[in-house]
């Protein structure tokens, strides 16, 4: 059975910018849960979110909510804020899921290995960190990995080529190149031709 990581939020009475600000200064982030019919705005410890989900997850992680200390239901972390000077969390948008629902959601792509093209003098080029899925909420995986260890040069892998988790479409493009193995001898040879 999946497990989910747990985020504790409490409801929020003040809005606006001034309150915002406040709450910031006090380590807590303002956000709003909603989703089924109800919206319900919130605040939560930006030191405990930042260590429950990480940043390459925003848009795709499933949290098991503690609304003032009761279980909430899940939720997807949705949408996050942040502002990349102060690297401070301004807002936080959760999405009430249940485990059945489709979800259209973007997942990251993580590739292993080191193509046989590299190690022939190719230039490894990612393309695409990311692919949108829809996605049934109890098969919401972490990433996509591929081993790209076969890529050689001129090789490339396709969005249509990832193995994708069961209960999960691709919305993306099939023929979209997510990595590509590249020569890196074209510039140079183009320059020794022009000076010959």
């Amino acid at each position: 059975m999946v497990t989910y990581p747990t985020l504790a939020v409490e409801p929020r009475q003040n809005t606006g910018s001034g309150k915002a600000r406040q709450l910031r200064r006090l380590g807590l982030a303002p956000g709003v849960v909603y989703g089924h019919g109800e919206s319900l705005a919130i605040t939560l410890n930006s030191k405990a979110f930042r260590e429950t989900v990480a940043t390459d997850q925003y848009g795709s992680m499933l949290v098991k909510l503690e609304l003032g200390g009761k279980e909430a239901g899940l939720a997807l972390v949705k949408n996050v804020q942040v502002n990349t000077l102060r690297k401070e969390i301004m807002s936080v948008d959760l999405q009430r899921v249940s485990l059945l629902e489709k979800l259209h959601i973007a997942i990251s792509v993580v590739v292993t290995g080191e193509p046989v093209g590299v190690h022939a003098g190719g230039i490894l080029n990612i393309e695409k960190h990311a692919i949108n899925v829809l996605c049934v909420a109890s098969a919401v995986p972490e990433q996509i990995t591929c081993d790209i260890s076969a890529l050689g040069i001129g090789d490339h892998l396709t969005a249509g080529q990832l193995v994708l988790p069961e209960g999960c479409e691709l919305l993306d493009n099939a023929d979209e190149c997510v990595a590509t193995v590249q020569s890196k001898g074209g510039a140079a040879e183009t320059s020794e031709t022009a000076a010959g």
